[in-house]
């Protein structure tokens, strides 16, 4: 998140990964806020292509689909950040 940039130390050099399940626009917007202040204190930056693309920005996808059924079971952990994101996205309930 933007509020925990303050905690990175950009006076070093650093490596970006991300969780699997970001958002590739996330993820670019982040990473090129964090390289212009490394850029900065002239520190290299290696951001590593680590998001799933079977997974991120797939929101009209998991519409679509679940208008198919009148039922979708889920199994997932209540705290999955996928299973948040498609919750929110097809305003599933939670059981």
């Amino acid at each position: 998140s933007r509020e925990d940039l303050k905690k990175i130390n950009f006076r070093k050099s650093t490596s970006i990964f991300s969780q699997t399940t970001k958002s590739i626009k996330s993820y670019s917007d982040i990473s090129k806020e964090i390289k212009n202040k490394l850029d900065l204190y002239k520190k290299k930056i290696k951001i590593n292509n680590t998001i799933c693309g079977q997974v991120s920005n797939r929101d009209k996808q998991i519409k679509e689909f679940a208008k198919k059924y009148d039922i979708i079971i889920f199994v997932s952990g209540k705290k999955s950040w996928l299973m948040q994101k498609i919750v929110k996205g097809i305003k599933l309930k939670i059981f």
